[in-house]
């Protein structure tokens, strides 16, 4: 049994020959395996696929991946989602929507375009070359934080987008809506791509708060 066959088997209410696993934490460099790719080495049965920078990025992206590797400011992924999203966590607490108080201001938002085909080419054959490996792919929606709940509060504030969903639903549903649209758009690409499992994921609650 391969990796696609065990986690397809394990989705599925089946009986695998293992249970099947992938590497889901930060990521991190490991002495002891030296320069292998940690998924490679650990023969983890999942690999993960994703959307392509936006052309404009390639500047950044370039800055980024010259960091030296001791600099820990989030990783390569992390930091150019907030560079995309035009989201700021570290100058204080105003987001790119604290001001608006509309939705045609809520309108004016320009999204990252997860639609644009140079965003997703090649995506299929990057899929197809795990497959070929025997394993199983997952693909996650492109999102700022999670899907709905977390992008939603990051362009609007925390403090802000809570008095939306209780005294402004017009304004949290508009902006929900948009956000769900780019969700379920980007979710077909991953399906048409071939991906195994689709990852969502949001959090509506934390201890602090």
């Amino acid at each position: 049994m391969n990796s696609r066959e065990r986690v397809r088997t394990a989705l599925t209410g089946g009986l695998p020959d293992r249970v099947p696993f992938t590497l889901g934490f930060y990521g991190q460099t490991l002495d002891v395996i030296g320069g292998a790719d940690a998924d490679d080495y650990f023969q983890s049965d999942v690999r993960y696929a994703s959307f392509n920078p936006p052309r404009e990025d390639s500047e950044f992206l370039r800055y980024l991946r010259g960091l030296p590797p001791d600099v820990h400011v989030g990783n390569l992924a992390q930091l150019h989602t907030y560079h995309e999203w035009d989201y700021h966590p570290e100058i204080g607490t105003q987001r790119r929507l604290s001001g608006a108080a509309s939705v045609e201001e809520l309108a004016e938002l320009v999204l990252p375009d997860f639609g644009d085909p140079q965003r997703y080419a090649g995506l299929a054959e990057r899929v197809q070359r795990w497959h070929d490996r025997g394993l199983a792919v997952a693909g996650s929606p492109p999102h700022l934080g999670g899907e709905l709940f977390e992008t939603a509060w990051r362009l609007r504030g925390f403090e802000e987008w809570l008095i939306d969903l209780k005294t402004r639903p017009v304004m949290a549903t508009y902006l929900l809506d948009q956000l769900t649209a780019m969700t379920l758009h980007s979710a077909v690409i991953l399906a048409q791509a071939g991906v195994d499992i689709l990852l969502l994921d949001d959090d509506v609650a934390e201890p602090s708060r």
